[in-house]
């Protein structure tokens, strides 16, 4: 065992498919992906609003790039300090991970509330 990273480099690759296939599957859901990465692995910046499908109110799929607050953090001794095991967050560790979560909810609240408003 060195790293969790190819494993975590494979899901992340299959994640955008995998919001697409989940917005067929649920398409009332509303999917807000957050991850670490700095940007789509498409080069798409996870929203569909260049599409020229006419779309309904709840579709929407969108990626929030989180970065350090998903442990994308480079300096060892600091990530041990958030994740000293390299795999469960301590208290620290859900922490900074709630920031992320906290800008999904809000970006999934921002829209409910606009969908309602008109």
């Amino acid at each position: 065992y060195k790293s969790f990273m190819p494993a975590i480099k494979k899901v992340n690759q299959a994640l955008p498919h995998m919001m697409e296939v989940w917005r067929k599957d649920f398409p009332n859901s509303r999917i807000v992906l957050l991850t670490s990465q700095t940007g789509e692995p498409d080069g798409n910046n996870g929203n569909d609003d260049d599409d020229e499908e006419e779309s309904h109110p709840n579709d929407y799929t969108m990626t929030i790039n989180c970065g350090r607050e998903m442990f994308a953090i480079d300096d060892e001794d600091e990530f041990d300090t958030y994740m000293p095991d390299r795999l469960h967050p301590n208290a620290k560790g859900y922490e900074l991970w709630s920031h992320c979560l906290k800008k999904g909810l809000e970006v999934v609240m921002d829209h409910a509330i606009r969908v309602t408003e008109t």
